[in-house]
């Protein structure tokens, strides 16, 4: 891993070094301090994997891999076949003798015998123990070999060894196995081989017209040297181990001073550095000449090592200075392969930082987000220009009734949208027997989303807010066909509700992925692979169906158009009655002549209201006075008097006397209370409006108190009722009859164009496979994936729940959101009369999402990869915008921009 503290360290240190080789009017320096060009940067990444090479050899030749064995192996490399380093070592321990010998203790008793005042004798006891040594012969036999192919018994030796040691132990139990011999440590050689020619001279280069080379450090020869380089320092580390894990360790007393055997101050000549010339035309890069003195140095460097390792190890025994020399060798190699990594890493670490300061920050996804916005502007024509996805929900002229957008984070999606008018309508289920149909104007939206490694997936929010007195109907699903909707949710919003409804993205494989991925499969799978992959596409058509409730008011109340914009209280009690009791439209409508004024027409809808309002007022004060009924005949039940048999008191046999009887609640009628009543009944049994309401003024105090008083006259702005025979027949015509004489009218109005009968100009549910096809055939890069999107839950409401409240919130979880979805429909049921009547004022919105995927991050995308993610993001829109439209890339963007475009894309101009 690059270390950018450790790297400068190392550079400073090769730098003090450097100066005392070179000449003192010399200054080479790091690079980043030298103005230098793109191509003295692969000149650099060439100058260390080449000083790299040697500084290893140097290495190799300081244990013994002297230039004739190189070129033996040079000589098999060059006939095609691999070459292999192996290190072998063979353990053996005999059994050499048993030797006894007494060894006294160190303290010990001495006792005196005296008598009579009279020393007799002293007697001294010690303790003497009998100690066996058991001595062991333990030699190791270790070599160095190199071999072509697979070949190991035409190999050259390229070092040898034997060391020797006497083990002495306690027991008879052997110290070491008989016979071990070491598992092969293997290394393929034939990369750096191959990098070398005849003259046994490096000579890696970088071919900067190979496909796969993206940058200096980003291509195949760079890798392939990161991966001979990795796989040396596994190697040598492995080698390093066995000597000082478990070859020295079995010497044991031998004074020496192992920390001497370490590679650590020997010069690495394998620093990026450059130095500022005369010649504007000639390479920054240090010349041929100070390499070889920089692998001069490192020579002797090594040389003085070896010198000092043979004044403190002996030549014989387990540690030897031969074994130090090939750990100093080893340790050395590591730091000559880390030299070279951290200086190429180096140079991309130096791509990103000027980049970076280029721009003068550095730049993540809504960055590139917000300057594709930027972009686009300025690429395609003003009519194929993407837009925002906020929409205002009006009918012409008027103002709007609320907004509908689709928002990722703070902002609004960018999308191209295409509208479409004149289509056959689109259907959707509201319940098992009953579909409605919406006509209006369709919008096909197309948002190409980006997506850069280790980024979680754009989080998208549909948001509908509606103003005060205002109010429409929300539902969204997935088309299935051409006039098909699947309607998954459905929401009312009204009187400046604000909900946010979140969004999901599935991303789907792109073409090639799936082409490649059931390529080896058996037919019967990848028949099911491609069936739920047509599921897929198929499911990426996001429906949003906007409907006006008050148009569809007036037209299903027989209204003149506008009739209820300024209606604002009859608005509301109407869509109470459709949603709360489910009152049929007919009894609302308006029925007479329908030359009479829009006025007339309102205030008989008014008065109808009112009738229904007060019908229901009534009968929930009955059931009110029902329930206080039942409430007192159960306390009078429960109720225990003194005397058991005595009758009840007068005045509750008076109070059972005189309640009436309760209402029957089975009989026909406006919603089943009592006996079925006729229109002059039901006029005459309601009480009169109160002030202020639908029916004007109030009667004259004579109409409340006469005994049986007629039925009241019809308000000034009531339509008188018909004369002539001919009038009940217009009023009693059915729904079904009136219905296709108005979806013909509204239909010569919304379409403005012709569409032939059996056409599929407008089938929808064609472009998911169209898009698909294009993807496939104009993605070079497979980086672009339609993508499925779903509504998700919880949803979030603020509402107020009146003009002075505070604004409060609620979240909707599935149940709520079923309770919501269900009282959308059986609105739309009263508005369409059940599906008798189309719905005309609504807008149709589809949202076709793409996402391109990038496989690095942004800034490692540019860096690493060489690309610019404009580009490519472009020609993903250029892709989703000429299918959608039906045009061709040329002419969706300015003229001034085709020739830059067609060079980065010409896939799109062939």
């Amino acid at each position: 891993n690059y270390n950018e503290a450790r790297f400068l360290k190392n550079v400073d240190a090769a730098l003090n070094r450097i100066r005392t080789i070179l000449d003192n009017t010399r200054a080479p320096r790091i690079a980043k301090d030298v103005a230098h060009s793109y191509d003295d940067k692969y000149g650099l990444a060439e100058f260390l994997t080449n000083t790299s090479e040697a500084s290893l050899l140097n290495a190799l030749e300081a244990i013994n891999c002297d230039k004739k064995t190189l070129q033996q192996m040079k000589n098999w490399s060059d006939s095609k076949r691999s070459i292999t380093l192996r290190f072998q070592s063979t353990e053996k321990c005999d059994f050499n003798r048993k030797e006894e010998k007494k060894v006294e203790s160190a303290s010990q008793n001495v006792t005196e015998v005296k008598t009579v005042g009279i020393k007799l004798a002293t007697i001294t006891e010690k303790v003497v123990t009998k100690v066996r040594d058991y001595f062991w012969d333990f030699e190791v036999a270790y070599q160095l070999i190199a071999f072509p192919g697979n070949t190991p018994e035409e190999n050259v030796v390229i070092l040898s060894n034997t060391g020797k040691y006497e083990i002495k132990t306690s027991t008879e139990t052997t110290p070491r196995k008989k016979i071990k011999v070491l598992d092969n440590l293997d290394l393929n050689f034939s990369w750096l081989l191959a990098n070398m020619d005849n003259d046994l001279n490096t000579n890696f280069h970088i071919d900067r017209n190979e496909k796969s080379c993206h940058t200096p450090r980003r291509n195949k020869a760079i890798d392939s040297a990161f991966d001979f380089y990795h796989r040396w320092n596994n190697w040598a580390n492995s080698v390093r181990n066995y000597f000082k894990q478990q070859l020295f360790p079995i010497q044991t007393g031998h004074g020496l001073d192992l920390s001497v055997a370490n590679g650590g101050g020997i010069f690495v000549p394998a620093v990026p550095l450059l130095e500022q010339t005369d010649e504007a035309e000639s390479s920054l890069v240090l010349p041929i000449g100070d390499i070889n003195l920089f692998l001069e140095e490192q020579k002797r460097a090594l040389t003085q090592k070896k010198a000092d390792l043979a004044k403190v190890f002996p030549d014989s025994g387990l540690i030897t200075s031969f074994g130090a020399t090939i750990v100093v060798a080893l340790e050395h190699s590591f730091d000559i392969c880390q030299y070279f990594a951290d200086g190429v890493d180096f140079i991309e670490a130096m791509l990103r930082e000027q980049l970076i300061s280029a721009i003068g920050k550095e730049i993540g996804s809504p960055d590139f987000a917000e300057y594709m916005v930027f972009h686009n502007r300025k690429l395609f024509r003003d009519e194929f220009s993407p837009q925002q996805f906020c929409y205002a929900v009006r009918r012409p002229d008027h103002y709007p009734e609320g907004v509908v957008s689709v928002s990722c984070g703070d902002n609004a999606i960018y999308t191209t949208a295409r509208r479409m008018n004149g289509g056959p309508g689109m259907r959707f289920a509201i319940n098992a027997a009953t579909d409605i149909c919406v006509h209006g104007e369709q919008i096909i939206h197309t948002w190409v989303n980006h997506c850069f490694s280790n980024e979680v997936m754009a989080s998208l929010k549909l948001q509908a807010r509606a103003r005060q007195f205002s109010s429409f109907i929300l539902v969204i699903g997935t088309i299935i066909s051409a006039d098909e909707f699947t309607p998954e949710h459905a929401v009312l919003i009204q009187n400046k509700d604000d909900v946010l409804i979140p969004l999901l993205l599935e991303q789907i494989p792109t073409p090639k992925a799936f082409r490649d991925a059931i390529e080896s499969l058996s037919p019967e799978q990848q028949d099911f692979a491609k069936a739920f992959r047509q599921m897929q596409l198929d499911s990426s058509l996001f429906g949003v169906c906007v409907i006006q409730i008050k148009p569809q008011l007036e037209r299903l109340l027989d209204l003149p158009e506008d009739s209820l914009t300024k209606e604002i209280k009859l608005t509301q009690d109407l869509m109470e009655l459709f949603i709360e009791y489910q009152i049929p439209s007919d009894l609302l409508s308006f029925e007479g002549d329908e030359n009479v004024s829009r006025a007339q027409k309102l205030d008989f809808v008014k008065q109808q209201v009112s009738i229904m309002q007060e019908m229901i007022a009534t009968a929930k004060k009955k059931e009110i006075e029902e329930a206080k009924k039942e409430a007192l005949m159960s306390v009078a039940e429960n109720v225990t008097y003194a005397q058991f048999n005595s009758p009840p008191p007068p005045s509750m046999m008076m109070g059972y006397a005189c309640a009436p009887p309760p209402p029957s609640f089975g009989g026909g009628g406006y919603g089943g209370y009592g006996a079925p009543l006729s229109s002059a009944m039901a006029y005459a049994c309601a009480p009169p409006p109160a002030p202020g309401g639908y029916g004007g003024p109030p009667p004259p105090p004579s109409c409340y108190s006469a005994p049986a008083p007629p039925p009241p006259a019809p308000s000034a702005c009531a339509p008188p009722p018909p004369a002539a025979p001919s009038a009940p027949a217009q009023v009693n015509t059915t729904p079904s009859e009136a219905a296709p004489v108005e979806i013909k009218k509204e239909i010569q109005v919304d379409t403005g164009n012709e569409v032939q009968e059996g056409t599929d100009a407008h089938d929808i549910t064609k472009i998911p496979n169209i898009l698909n096809n294009n993807i496939d055939k104009l993605d070079e890069d497979a980086a672009l994936h339609s993508t499925i999107i779903k509504p998700s839950t919880p949803w979030e409401r603020k509402f107020q729940k009146s003009l002075l409240s505070s604004p409060s919130e609620e979240t909707l979880n599935k149940t709520k959101l079923e309770s919501e979805k269900n009282k959308a429909f059986d609105l739309l049921d009263g508005l369409t009369r059940s599906g008798a009547l189309d719905i005309f004022d609504s807008t149709f919105h589809v949202l076709i999402a793409t996402t391109h995927c990038f496989d690095k991050t942004l800034i490692n995308t540019v860096v690493q990869e060489n690309v610019n993610p404009i580009e490519k993001v472009e020609r993903s829109m250029l892709i989703v915008t000429s299918t959608i439209h039906e045009e061709a890339p040329a002419d969706l963007i300015k003229e001034e921009h085709i020739a830059r475009v067609s060079a980065a894309s010409p896939n799109l101009f062939a």
